[in-house]
């Protein structure tokens, strides 16, 4: 995630859910305690919100390479992507468009790597953050909310299940692209703050170790 997403999902309760999933997935879990997991994870993140250690902070730290910024070579579409799309554009549609499809699909890797764009298109049990990319790039109304993540869900099963899912590569990035070492980038402000917030609060569900461990991957 780049430090404009990382701040949002840190200091907005109604915008975390790739908080809540990063966590419940790196800690394992247990499906009885997810729902009182992700509630005490909102609710630490409203009142990081609310408290005065979340208030002007800059969104890279201070000193951070601006020119370290790897250069990498023009890369061509995740064949995951190019392939679900392909199937879908043969798919009955109801409360999916395929243009909103295709605008939900082109943004995925900025923000998740090869493999976690397989694991959203072909698992319909892990795709909750396809879900959510695709009603907030197409602001599915509230009440078409169900309908729309039911028919996507759907859309991820019948894919899975297809011989267009089977035997793709990763991804199609030349190997030898590999792009030139960067400096090591200083922590992410927002997720030092928050740390250092959690640090004090009282815990139930969630665990310190578990948290910082979530925390540490959200910049990769």
């Amino acid at each position: 995630f780049d430090a404009i997403s990382i701040k949002i999902m840190l200091t907005d309760e109604d915008d975390c859910d790739e908080l809540l999933e990063k966590y419940g997935i790196i800690n394992k879990t247990p499906a009885n305690e997810n729902f009182a997991m992700r509630q005490e994870l909102i609710g630490l993140v409203s009142q990081f919100a609310a408290s005065d250690e979340s208030k002007d902070l800059p969104l890279e730290a201070e000193g951070a390479p601006a020119a370290a910024a790897p250069a990498p070579a023009a890369t061509e579409k995740s064949p995951y992507i190019a392939a679900f799309e392909n199937f879908c554009f043969g798919a009955k549609l109801d409360k999916i468009s395929l243009d909103g499809l295709s605008a939900t699909l082109k943004v995925l890797p900025e923000t998740f790597d090869a493999i976690s764009i397989k694991i959203m298109l072909t698992d319909e049990d892990d795709c909750d953050e396809l879900l959510e990319k695709y009603g907030i790039i197409n602001k599915t109304p509230a009440n078409e909310n169900f309908a729309m993540r039911q028919e996507l869900i759907g859309l991820v099963s019948q894919f899975a299940a297809s011989d267009e899912s089977k035997d793709i590569p990763l991804d199609e990035t030349p190997a030898a692209a590999a792009p030139a070492a960067a400096a090591v980038p200083a922590k992410n402000p927002h997720i030092t703050a928050f740390e250092n917030f959690c640090f004090g609060a009282k815990l139930d569900k969630i665990s310190l170790d578990g948290l910082s461990a979530t925390l540490k991957v959200l910049p990769e």
